[in-house]
């Protein structure tokens, strides 16, 4: 019986997790997210796609590296370092915490997110990078 509550229990603070807001992960628009791509003040800022493979690749969007949520933990040394600033853009904004959570407990405070509608998918060229270091 106690199992069953333990269990019950880890299952709500997972769903509580979920609709936290992280501290220091600040929102963007669309347009607020290119100005900061394309400033060049304080050092430049990367790109991270949470989206699935399959989904960047059908939608263009800022140069960008694609690094699923799942795959983020065994690859985000490849690419990034705690001193970078992140732009983290995906359409689920569970997969935006979830990836920004893991980077901050990792160290990186200049951490950005957009949040990408249906109607905003298409945000400009075509990315750089189909994937983070690793892929094939």
């Amino acid at each position: 019986m106690i199992m069953w509550e333990i269990i019950a229990g880890m299952m709500v603070l997972a769903l509580v997790l979920n609709w936290l807001p992280v501290k220091g992960l600040n929102y963007l628009s669309q347009e607020k997210a290119r100005e900061l791509v394309a400033s060049k003040e304080e050092g430049r800022i990367k790109v991270l796609d949470v989206r699935d493979a399959s989904d960047y690749e059908e939608a263009a969007g800022f140069p960008s590296i694609n690094m699923s949520v799942g795959r983020l933990p065994y690859l985000w040394k490849d690419e990034f370092s705690p001193e970078d600033r992140i732009l983290l853009v995906g359409d689920s904004n569970r997969h935006i915490k979830k990836a920004a959570r893991f980077l901050k407990r990792r160290g990186f405070k200049g951490l950005y997110a957009m949040q990408l509608r249906s109607e905003l998918r298409s945000l400009g060229t075509r990315p750089e990078k189909t994937c983070g270091a690793g892929c094939p």
